[in-house]
């Protein structure tokens, strides 16, 4: 559940308003009248309402009354028929007369008069007023941390009785009288809460309320904070409260020391979700006051982040992508994209080394992204250097890919711009790398030039698109271009698992029945030329009878199954109730990758050791070569296929890189310090020189890693909002520090090839393959897919489902969809030819998204569907 944070956690501005449940006093007056009649008259002005029940009434149920008073006057006349001449009583009457009579007392109504009012935040550089008053309450407030209470009269109560002084003149009970408009300290009389809106709704700010009151025998202001030890539900519009505010005031006091204008200005500091973060991370009162102290500081100077003071209405129309910031203008120049994030990033730059190590929450998140970035990059660049070392006929492999990553990593963590990026491998370069070794070997020329020519014109022409400010178009692709190829990264996740899959059982499983033979080769591991016949005794079989392995097979299946079936129960483990915080979130759900490859990879090689599983692919080879291209027979229509795959390849590290680092830099991510798309690709430009002429696989900003790393370095909050999880960080420690150490290791793990790491089978990174992509998948709008088939009362409360019509809205999704379809034809097809033309047809989702979406769905609907 939520630490202090926002209802379903948008990041707007909080408007306040404060709630005066009973600004009117509430009416609870007893009846004088006699036993049988209801109510008195209550004649409190335009506000009351009159109920009565006339004494004459036969009718047992009233419509004038309500039920049980009419039960109560009912057997109140039925009694007095059986009573007779002589006043004797009925002893069951009287015994139905009084429980009625106790009940219709104890459900007697109440009524409550209910006031919102929409307040201006507090401008701390233009009132004097908000300083003086966060002054005292640095000096004068009662400060109460992990307070354990359930209820909030328990909480007031609490802090009434450390607020008052012996001589103030007033009571506890009367002060409790007049904060709470019922007898049971349940409803508070007036109070300052915060609102959010988005998407044309508005939402409570449940987690933090400011309730103030004013006396005569007052002779100063009392403040006090309570932060409680979990969250406490008080009702509708406050069903996770961490925090509460009072303020008691004189009553005569000029406007702006009023208890209401005190609070305001506390609720103005409460409403920032960061500052209400930090508070909850507080260790003791004199860092409490502290964060008070420098965010005020902050306010005044005008250093605050986005959204605290300025009231900015729901993103409608609001285009928010990340490439904004990459713009540098309208005309054309030379680098100055490059020149403006050199800018923008280097004042950070001593700061992402210290970020990471500011307290024990930061470093405990370090640590555990370091473990999880070591074996998601480790193990997947494990199988594609697999995959590249069969396709390259040993050109390349594990041990090349493991030092471009360990060197890409480390370079990029001190140089490069935004630290949150993972540089990796991916598929679809091993495609390319596949490619050009079947031309190479078709016309005769050196594995190794050839792809170093394709490497050099890919890297110009990404130097080019970066100098000439290329980036700056990118703003243009929308959400509906990174879902599309962040669910194609989990699709092709998935093919690799299931195509190893299906190999494996072609290879062990398929073959007892080869049609060659009568019999089947048997299911226990008979030998070439023999099958079991009986108990004990064996015959011989023909010679050409294959070695059928079918328990590997089937060890291999239960395997791709069972990794990721641990890896997502370890990883949503952080949700049940089950052992405490510490245990289930930072060890078992951050854990749960390397959890997961430790245990699976020992019982496979332990277990099951009996069986000779054939480990993935490896040849050892010199790392460090440089191609020679005074032997090679490199001629100009080499020189000219070399520039033609040149040309498809940038275009896939220009779009898989800038996609991949607009996810990270996403407005729900709560990066603050800035983008560097022109930068960084001036960087992958440096690494994929030195790795094309060393003959290394070449790297890019990669999916899902990136976002990934984002996410475990980030402060989220998960609630429950209509029966859906809402999850939202609240912010992200931007540090360079994970991406640099868990490249040493993997550097370090050169040492480890090819044991023990071969200990490692293949359908273990299989299944890491399916735990990624389900992951992945599950952290995009996969699930707005999924609403095609849902019914309708099982909707998510998102903004555009309250927004935008179905039809229009399952149409959208429907276009989506075959966009993807599209885009899984091209880069997951069996022909070398057609995957290609894949980083065009993803470039061309972009014009298509603009020009053709347009005239089919009408853009106000598009900007719910669609906005970043």
């Amino acid at each position: 559940m939520s630490n202090g944070c926002d209802n379903k956690g948008f990041n707007t501005d909080a408007e306040i308003i404060p709630l005066d449940y009973t600004n009117s006093k509430t009416s609870t007056k007893s009846s004088e009248s006699p036993a049988d009649r209801l109510y008195q008259e209550n004649n409190t002005k335009k506000d009351a309402t009159r109920i009565s029940v006339s004494e004459d009434s036969d009718r047992p149920f009233s419509g004038r009354a309500s039920s049980l008073a009419d039960i109560a006057l009912y057997a109140n006349k039925l009694q007095s028929r059986k009573q007779g001449g002589d006043g004797k009583k009925t002893r069951g009457w009287d015994i139905v007369r009084e429980f009625v009579h106790g009940m219709r007392v104890m459900k007697r109504s109440t009524l409550v008069y209910t006031h919102k009012q929409k307040m201006r935040t507090k401008d701390f550089s233009k009132e004097r007023r908000a300083g003086q008053d966060i002054k005292n309450l640095l000096h004068e407030a009662e400060i109460f941390l992990d307070l354990h209470e359930t209820n909030l009269c328990g909480i007031v109560k609490n802090m009434v009785n450390q607020m008052l002084p012996e001589n103030s003149g007033v009571a506890v009970s009367d002060c409790l009288r007049k904060l709470f408009a019922d007898p049971i300290c349940t409803m508070p009389t007036d109070v300052i809460q915060g609102s959010v809106v988005h998407g044309g709704n508005t939402y409570w700010e449940e987690t933090w309320l400011c309730m103030f009151s004013s006396f005569s025998n007052l002779e100063r202001h009392s403040y006090a904070i309570s932060r409680l030890k979990h969250p406490v539900n008080l009702g509708p519009g406050a069903s996770e409260i961490q925090f509460v505010i009072l303020v008691l005031a004189p009553t005569r006091e000029k406007m702006t020391k009023s208890a209401k204008e005190t609070s305001l200005t506390f609720a103005t500091l409460f409403s920032d979700l960061q500052f209400r973060w930090d508070l909850h991370e507080a260790k003791s009162v004199k860092q409490f006051k502290m964060i008070i102290d420098e965010r005020y500081s902050d306010l005044v100077d005008h250093k605050t982040i986005r959204n605290v003071l300025i009231r900015h209405e729901s993103m409608e129309g609001r285009d928010t992508s990340p490439f904004l910031e990459a713009d540098p203008g309208p005309g054309c120049g030379i680098a100055r994209g490059i020149r403006g994030d050199i800018k923008r990033r280097l004042p950070h730059y001593v700061s992402d080394y210290i970020d990471g190590f500011r307290n024990w929450t930061e470093i405990s998140k370090l640590i555990t992204t370091v473990i999880f970035l070591y074996f998601s990059c480790l193990l997947v660049t494990i199988a594609i250097g697999a995959l590249n070392d069969k396709n390259t006929q040993g050109a390349f492999g594990v041990k090349e890919s493991m030092v471009s990553l360990a060197i890409a990593g480390l370079t990029f963590a001190l140089i490069g711009g935004q630290c949150m990026t993972i540089l990796l491998t991916s598929a679809p370069l091993a495609i390319y790398a596949k490619l050009i070794s079947d031309i190479s070997i078709e016309n005769g020329y050196d594995f190794l030039c050839f792809y170093a020519c394709v490497g050099w014109f890919s890297c110009g022409l990404v130097f080019i698109y970066a100098l000439f400010d290329l980036c700056k178009y990118m703003k243009y692709s929308t959400r509906m271009v990174d879902e599309v190829f962040a669910l194609f990264i989990s699709a092709s996740f998935l093919k690799d698992a299931i195509m190893d899959t299906v190999y494996n059982f072609e290879e062990n499983y398929n073959c007892l029945w080869d049609g060659t033979l009568d019999e089947p080769c048997t299911i226990y591991n008979a030998t070439p030329g023999s099958v079991r016949n009986g108990e004990h005794n064996f015959t011989s079989l023909p010679i050409d009878c294959p070695e059928c392995k079918p328990v590997e097979s089937i060890l291999f299946l239960f395997m791709v199954i069972a990794v990721p079936t641990l890896g997502l129960f370890l990883h949503y483990f952080r949700n049940s109730p089950f052992l405490g915080k510490t245990v289930r979130v930072a060890i078992l759900a951050d854990q749960a990758l390397a959890i997961t490859v430790i245990w699976w990879s020992f019982v496979h090689s332990y277990f099951f050791r009996h069986l000779e599983v054939e480990p993935w692919s490896y040849t050892e080879s010199s790392v460090f070569r440089v191609p020679d291209f005074s032997i090679s027979n490199m001629d100009g229509m080499a020189i000219l296929l070399a520039a033609i795959l040149g040309l498809f390849h940038s275009l896939l590290i220009f779009v898989d890189h800038s996609i991949a680092e607009s996810v990270a830099c996403a407005p729900e991510n709560k990066l603050k310090k800035g983008t560097a798309f022109h930068w960084d690709l001036v960087v992958v430009v440096m690494l994929n020189s030195v790795s094309s002429l060393c003959g290394w696989p070449m790297v890019h900003g990669k999916l899902p890693h990136t976002p990934m790393h984002v996410r475990n370095l980030a402060d989220s909050e998960e609630r429950v909002v209509q029966g859906y999880i809402v999850t939202t960080i609240v912010k992200t420690t931007e540090t360079r520090q994970s991406t640099l150490i868990s490249h040493i290791f993997i550097a370090l793990s050169l040492l480890m090839l090819p044991y023990p790491l071969q200990y490692i089978p293949q359908s273990v990174l299989d299944g890491i393959y399916v735990f990624l992509a389900i992951r992945h998948s599950v952290t995009t709008n996969f699930l707005k897919m999924l609403l095609l088939i849902t019914d309708q009362y099982a909707y998510p409360p998102n903004h555009y489902v309250r927004r935008v019509p179905q039809r229009s809205m399952h149409f959208f999704t429907f276009l989506e969809m075959c966009c993807l379809v599209v885009v899984c034809m091209f880069g997951l097809a069996y022909e070398t030819a057609v995957k290609l033309w894949f980083p065009f047809i993803l470039l061309m989702l972009i014009p298509l998204r603009q020009l053709v979406f347009p005239k089919i769905i009408k853009p106000e609907y598009l900007l719910d569907l669609d906005q970043h």
